[in-house]
């Protein structure tokens, strides 16, 4: 009884491990995608904002993949500068990305950690 309790041990031990070392992974494939998405798109929506239309249509032909890290450059943008002169562009640009409707599928997810996204 005693050593399948402290192979039962074991195994929990070890199963621990493998789910810290999986989340470490993913946490660093995350920050390592969003600082590229960062470095590759910020300075086109700066551009865009600042009314560049060749950075705009380069946003607009981005792949899909990368559309939800792009707004999640644009989001802090509107929160610190609540003009109508910074929220219409972004929001000229969030509808030309087709972000609305991304995100109204995201809210209508059944599972909870693709609502927080939306």
């Amino acid at each position: 009884m005693t050593t399948v309790l402290l192979w039962l041990g074991v195994l929990l031990a070890c199963s621990m491990l493998v789910a810290v070392a999986c989340e470490r992974i993913v946490h660093v494939y995350q920050q390592t995608r969003s600082r590229m998405i960062a470095q590759r798109y910020g300075p086109l929506i700066e551009r865009t904002l600042g009314g560049d239309r060749d950075a705009r249509r380069a946003l607009i032909a981005s792949p899909p993949r990368d559309r939800l890290g792009i707004a999640w450059l644009l989001v802090p943008l509107v929160l610190t500068d609540t003009s109508r002169d910074r929220v219409a562009p972004v929001r000229d640009l969030f509808q030309a990305l087709s972000l609305v409707p991304l995100a109204e599928r995201l809210l209508r997810s059944r599972f909870w950690w693709r609502r927080t996204m939306g």
